[in-house]
């Protein structure tokens, strides 16, 4: 597998949206619904990967294309060179809002994945775990179907943190939905079903990613202590 950050900022899009003929995005992946943003920009150490959906005229395509390829490469924390300008040319064609900001992470290594020690019996979900679920979760449980390679964390037979694909299946690249209940965040258990849903994923043949939101300290730390990697940052506009 290409484990390179502009390898894995290319699965990245693929685990969001689905693409046209010519890599533009076509619509979000299901089961998400909405309009897709029209721009999405991934920077990476290496250089930078953006989609742009497929409904963008040709003039304000090759406008696009120019700004975010001259690009500087991704360091921690630095800001998007060419941000203010991305945001006029879209501007120039339609308002414009802000849909996504953060660092994208990847699973990809199973030798690095690992987690802290817990206090729990953390396993994938058997048939029948659902019903089991700390009402904390809300209705997370309910919506970990196999094919999502669900792990989830018993404290005292009761299930109370779970993760699982945000869309589609562990054969795909997938983004990771990690639910804490309340009374029991703090304890690592976020960070523990996280690393094994990412083992799970790998084993069936996918690539494990999370996405953390600019100002989200908590998801950055619960990526940084499962041992996930970041492979860049990410700037999407509707």
């Amino acid at each position: 597998m290409d484990r390179s950050p502009l390898a894995l900022a290319a699965l990245h899009f693929a685990s969001l949206y689905e693409l046209d003929a010519r890599g533009r995005i076509a619509a979000l992946a299901p089961p998400a619904e909405g309009a897709a943003p029209r721009l999405h920009v991934v920077r990476t150490a290496l250089g930078t990967v953006w989609r742009m959906r497929c409904d963008l005229p040709p003039a304000l395509v090759r406008r696009l294309s120019a700004l975010a390829g001259r690009e500087g490469p991704w360091r921690a924390d630095a800001p998007l060179e060419r941000a203010e300008f991305l945001r006029r040319a879209l501007a120039d064609a339609a308002p414009v809002a802000v849909r996504a900001a953060g660092i994208a992470f990847a699973g990809a290594d199973a030798s690095m994945l690992g987690a802290p020690s817990v206090a729990a019996d953390v396993r994938p979900l058997a048939p029948g775990d659902a019903a089991r679920a700390h009402g904390g979760l809300g209705d997370e449980a309910a919506h970990c179907a196999p094919e999502r390679a669900p792990v989830g964390a018993f404290v005292d037979g009761a299930l109370v943190a779970v993760c699982r694909c945000a869309s589609r299946s562990a054969r795909e690249p997938a983004q990771a939905r990690v639910a804490t209940a309340e009374p029991f965040r703090g304890r690592g258990l976020g960070a523990a079903v996280l690393a094994g849903w990412a083992r799970a994923v790998l084993a069936a043949g996918g690539v494990p990613l999370l996405r953390a939101g600019a100002d989200d300290r908590a998801a950055r730390a619960l990526a940084l202590r499962a041992r996930f990697v970041a492979f860049g940052d990410e700037h999407a506009w509707d």
